[in-house]
């Protein structure tokens, strides 16, 4: 083969494995399309949730609890018991709050 039919057959083989209608692909694009679907975000957009939904735990305060209690001996008269219990917020919440926000930045940044 000569040197003319060498480079015909190149250039036919280049000119036939590029599309001459292609679509072109922006960085923009890539990143926005790679970014959606890529299962290593949708990791961390998990970790942020569940550091938020700690961090919304440690935030409540506990509910006061009502009990009854009713002692009913025979022969003697009933006595009644109503107890009203509620854990008062110094227990440290503060800085669990706190734990909690600090655990909600390093998800958002990670």
């Amino acid at each position: 083969m000569s040197r003319a039919s060498w480079a015909l057959a190149l250039l036919l083989a280049v000119a036939g494995s590029t599309p001459s209608g292609a679509q072109n692909l922006t960085e923009e694009k890539f990143l926005e399309d790679s970014l959606i679907s890529h299962p290593g975000i949708a990791v961390a957009e998990t970790d942020v949730a569940a550091a938020s939904g700690v961090r919304r735990q440690t935030g409540v305060i506990d509910n006061p609890e009502i009990t009854w209690e009713r002692d009913d001996p025979d022969g003697v008269a009933r006595q009644d018991t109503w107890r009203l219990s509620w854990r008062l917020p110094f227990d440290g919440r503060r800085h669990r709050l706190a734990a909690g926000e600090a655990a909600v930045a390093a998800a958002v940044s990670e």
